[in-house]
């Protein structure tokens, strides 16, 4: 659960602030702390926190409330990006898509083995679930995240739409590798 928290913080705080920098027209110190400041889930995720840290439990009907309405948000987020999909790549997104997949599913789970082999020199679960999480397909909140400022929407759900199914045999043959 952490590491989706930590995953989730860096997308709405350094990846919102890339986004604002790289989707303005005259990008801004100012304007890009406050679209961080401002951006909807980040202000959820602070509210949390402070929540969690004060031992805040929900009474058992709005625990009940929340819970249901929180069901379907998985499918409604992917839903929308799957919308947005267009199962032909074309042919200017090819290179940008395949270099973006290939860091994604290939690169990242490799650099975060070699330096665990370096810094740790040793395998266990720890390693394992690190590298599997980062064999996942791209987040889906960082199309969002995309398309809020701009940076090329189909493309990143392109990215998100074949990445996630790409990613399911990578992270049945990493698990059946960590367990043979």
């Amino acid at each position: 659960m952490m590491s989706q928290a930590g995953s989730f913080l860096v997308v709405v705080t350094l990846g919102v602030a890339v986004a604002s920098w790289y989707g303005s027209a005259e990008p801004t110190w100012g304007s890009m702390v406050r679209n961080v400041l401002r951006f909807p889930p980040f202000l959820a995720f602070v509210l949390a926190m402070i929540a969690n840290a004060a031992d805040y439990q929900h009474p058992e009907l709005v625990r009940g409330v929340l819970e249901k309405m929180s069901g379907p948000f998985p499918v409604i987020a992917l839903l929308s990006v799957g919308l947005q999909m267009n199962l032909r790549v074309p042919p200017t997104q090819t290179r940008p898509i395949v270099l973006g997949l290939t860091y994604k599913l290939l690169l990242a789970p490799l650099l975060i083995y070699s330096i665990y082999q370096a810094a740790v020199q040793q395998h266990d679960q720890v390693v394992d679930l690190c590298i599997l999480g980062a064999a996942i397909g791209p987040m889906n909140t960082a199309a969002v995240v995309a398309e809020r400022y701009g940076l090329d929407p189909p493309l990143a759900a392109q990215m998100v739409g074949l990445g996630i199914p790409l990613s399911l045999p990578l992270l049945a043959l990493l698990g059946w590798w960590f367990t043979r």
